[in-house]
């Protein structure tokens, strides 16, 4: 999410991670995430966390959790206004985590992907990391959101959102 509607708001929500996707447009199903720890520029430095996958209007569709690219778990979904947590523990090595709303043939929402890392003596502070919030330790944070900043960028030289 944006905290406005300004580009650098815009901007700021990609760093973060703060996207979502829906197929069906603004009034379709929608799950967004976030967690009991603070995700910095899509990251989360902490030996445990609960993400929390909000879902709106998603009733009857399927949650799958979403580790490193591989389905791990799914679930149904019944209302349409749900909070489906997950308990996770970091291990060694960084996993990324996200969470998908589908129907039997389709993806209907997916979030971008968070970073689950734990902390170490030798993490860089977040203030201090050089280069793009858009990389984390696993590398980009994918070439869709990329794609989405420039198409908002094309639009806005063409003559704004409608």
């Amino acid at each position: 999410y944006a905290a406005n509607l300004s580009e650098s708001a815009f901007l700021d929500g990609v760093r973060d991670g703060r996207t979502a996707i829906q197929w069906d447009g603004p009034g379709g199903p929608l799950v967004t995430l976030d967690a009991d720890a603070p995700i910095v520029r899509a990251e989360i430095t902490a030996p445990a966390v609960t993400l929390r996958a909000h879902v709106t209007r998603g009733d009857g569709l399927t949650l799958h959790w979403i580790q490193d690219g591989r389905r791990v778990d799914t679930m149904p979904v019944s209302g349409d206004d749900v909070v489906v947590t997950r308990d996770l523990v970091a291990g060694d090595d960084p996993t990324r985590w996200r969470a998908e709303l589908r129907d039997p043939t389709r993806p209907r929402s997916a979030t971008s992907y968070v970073l689950l890392a734990a902390a170490t003596d030798t993490d860089t502070p977040v203030d201090d990391a050089p280069g793009c919030a858009c990389a984390t330790r696993s590398g980009p944070a994918g070439g869709w959101l990329w794609a989405l900043a420039a198409a908002v960028g094309v639009r806005r030289r063409r003559g704004g959102a409608r």
